[in-house]
């Protein structure tokens, strides 16, 4: 097995284990999950139901079996059935699942629909094969056959999309990289889901904005600014929302990583050269103020 894959799903099994999950799922012959074993992934991610997401399919796809079934050749002298997948895929399904909702912090229909399913499509196009050895010809099989099936196309980007993000950003196979041998395909389609873009090119303008349809224009944002900066708030709520508002413009954090900092953020570190003079006397920085939970934002 990868090493790569290895780590990855050990990672993963710790983390569930920290958010008191048994990885372990019991499954039927089809690899669907026993009574009362399913993973409940809105319950994990502690989401607000309803409706429940549940994890309880961790076989073969059976659209997908169908189809290669009812093939004059089904892929290269394969036999395809419902059931359950190998422990590999199996433990990788599980693991990039915790990785989408406890990790990134994804909403659990996404893990299901956007990592869990193009995954289950690819090990059933594999066949027997191991994660560790998937090639990107597996993968160009797969997409084609998630093409016939799926005519809106959207399952194929999405197999597009978990080799790229999940596959090669964390060198889960032997062949990898994978993405590019299978972007140069000529069955590949050119659209891509937005998780397939994070990647992007870089920008060529400042001005330029990820879904800038979201954001408020230039006269907008400034007199939000004026507002927060100069006006009195009229409620302690107010209060709150000026805070919040002043420290997304100051900072760049988003709403939801604003409203968990703590009350003891404050954090200041003094910088020396190496004759032990402030660093600004070098050209440096002498001080920096940080927040306590350093992994949201440095301000210089």
């Amino acid at each position: 097995m990868n090493l790569n894959l290895d780590k990855y799903i050990a990672d993963a099994r710790k983390i569930a284990l920290a958010h008191g999950v048994q990885w372990s799922i019991p499954l039927n012959a089809c690899g669907v999950a026993v009574e009362k074993s399913a993973w409940n992934l809105t319950l994990i991610a502690k989401a607000s139901p309803p409706p429940a997401i549940w994890l309880n399919d961790l076989g073969t796809d059976k659209v997908t079996v169908e189809f290669l079934n009812s093939e004059t050749t089904p892929g290269p002298v394969r036999q395809y059935k419902k059931c359950a997948l190998s422990t590999g895929w199996q433990d990788l399904i599980k693991a990039s699942v915790i990785d989408h909702i406890l990790v990134r912090k994804n909403a659990p229909a996404s893990a299901l629909g956007n990592v869990a399913k193009p995954l289950r499509v690819l090990a059933t196009c594999c066949g027997k094969c191991d994660p560790a050895t998937v090639t990107s010809e597996d993968v160009i099989f797969a997409m084609q056959v998630a093409r016939n099936v799926w005519k809106s196309g959207k399952l194929t980007d999405l197999i597009c999309g978990v080799v790229r993000s999940l596959l090669d950003a964390n060198h889960l196979t032997d062949a990898g990289p994978l993405y590019p041998l299978v972007s140069r395909d000529q069955h590949v389609d050119k659209r891509a889901v937005s998780f397939v873009k994070a990647q992007a090119q870089p920008k060529d303008d400042l001005e330029e904005r990820k879904r800038a349809e979201r954001l408020p224009g230039r006269r907008a944002f400034w007199e939000l600014a004026r507002i927060v900066f100069t006006e009195q708030p009229k409620s302690f709520l107010d209060a709150l929302h000026f805070a919040i508002i002043k420290l997304m413009i100051l900072t760049g954090m988003r709403d939801g990583e604003v409203v968990t900092i703590p009350a003891d953020w404050k954090r200041v570190v003094e910088y020396v050269d190496d004759r032990n003079r402030s660093a600004s006397e070098s050209g440096g920085i002498s001080r920096e103020v940080k927040l306590n939970r350093s992994t949201l934002v440095t301000i210089h």
